[in-house]
């Protein structure tokens, strides 16, 4: 099985995906707009995603493409609009506003 994997990460779409330049995981997604969620040694490792940049987001892995069924080898081609808020954004938000809160009384 290993050396089946070598020779498929040699096929287009194995050069196409490229695991040291990993950069996080969509959170969510529909059909205008898809949410990854990244952290700052991700984006270093990958020299940074500027705006209007394009990512590959794939839902298997790069690495053992021999047990990916054909139906699931399929990516979708990103491209960078900004960032974004994440889901727990409001809870911080509140807990900072209640320790500010706690601090006038």
């Amino acid at each position: 099985m290993q050396n089946i994997n070598q020779i498929l990460a040699t096929s287009a779409l194995g050069k196409l995906l490229q695991p040291e330049n990993f950069v996080g995981w969509v959170y969510a997604i529909d059909y205008d707009f898809a949410y990854v969620m990244t952290n700052d040694l991700w984006k270093y490792r990958a020299l940074g995603i500027p705006h209007n940049c394009f990512l590959v987001a794939a839902s298997f892995d790069p690495s053992n493409l021999a047990q990916t069924p054909d139906e699931e080898m399929e990516v979708i081609l990103l491209r960078v609009l900004g960032s974004a808020k994440l889901p727990q954004d409001d809870d911080l938000v509140r807990t900072k506003i209640d320790h500010f809160k706690d601090q006038k009384s």
